[in-house]
């Protein structure tokens, strides 16, 4: 009786035993399948899941941030301002997700989305604005086709608004290699229009600055000859006051000089 006793808690342990490893089995196994790059995604957001994104800076980490800027561009700042109003980083199998709660910029969008697939290491970020929704993807190729991106159950009325989430994916592989294939030209042309603009504003520059140079010369021109004249006129001012100054001063003079005269010649006959 006491064998039987001992068999059956030992089958119990081992029955526990086998549960725990199914389920640690079931949380390590993905993280195992994953590509190096996918471990290190698993491993970053797994302990995040039911945190704030923005208290944790999820946007900000180097894996995250280094992957989205190329995918969203000129949309990226936006979509980082309306993912950050989130409450929390979610999971769903093997999504992992972020979606915006209110909308601080809804001139621009009304609602934004992330999703992270363990699956197929593909990152996907969708905008709504007005009833519908750009849908950035991740390109991921598995038999020759690319892989559409999967949403979660919250993100789904919002990715259906998309007309053609196929022909979008398209629209954006074409987009990209367009992009790679016009960014050389491009340049190119911004080039030679910067030199052209640069030849047609020279000589217009140095008209502008010969005719403000004419402009200033008839201004100061009369203001010079008006200064000169008012000189000239002060200077002869000057000497008629002098020249009127010193006939004063010699007028006394010439008067004395009869009067001491017929002194003389009245005591001469006395």
């Amino acid at each position: 009786m006491f064998t039987y006793v001992v068999n059956k808690c030992a089958a119990v342990r081992l029955s526990l035993l086998f549960v725990a490893a199914l389920l640690l089995s079931a949380c390590v196994a993905p993280a195992l399948l994953l590509s190096p790059q996918g471990q290190l995604m698993w491993a970053l957001l797994k302990p995040l899941v039911g945190l704030d994104p923005k208290e944790v800076n999820l946007f900000e980490q180097p894996i995250i941030k280094k992957r989205l800027e190329p995918l969203l561009g000129e949309h990226y700042q936006t979509a980082v301002t309306l993912l950050n109003t989130a409450n929390e980083i979610k999971q769903q199998g093997p999504l992992f997700y972020v979606a915006s709660t209110y909308t601080p910029l809804p001139q621009l969008a009304e609602k934004a989305g992330f999703v992270w697939n363990a699956e197929t290491n593909q990152m996907a970020v969708l905008m709504s604005k007005g009833g519908v929704t750009q849908i950035f993807a991740e390109v991921v190729e598995q038999k020759a086709k690319a892989v559409l991106p999967v949403w979660p159950d919250e993100l789904v009325g919002y990715a259906k608004m998309a007309s053609d989430p196929e022909k979008l994916l398209q629209q954006q592989l074409e987009q990209q290699k367009q992009q790679l294939l016009e960014q050389p030209q491009q340049q190119l042309q911004q080039a030679i229009a910067t030199q052209k603009q640069q030849l047609i504003e020279q000589p217009q520059q140095r008209l502008k600055e010969a005719i403000d140079a004419q402009k200033q010369q008839l201004i100061e021109q009369p203001k010079q000859q008006l200064k000169e004249t008012i000189d000239a006129q002060k200077q002869q001012l000057k000497e008629a006051v002098d020249d009127q100054k010193q006939q004063l001063n010699d007028q006394p003079k010439q008067q004395s000089k009869p009067v001491l005269g017929n002194s003389l010649h009245t005591d001469l006959h006395r």
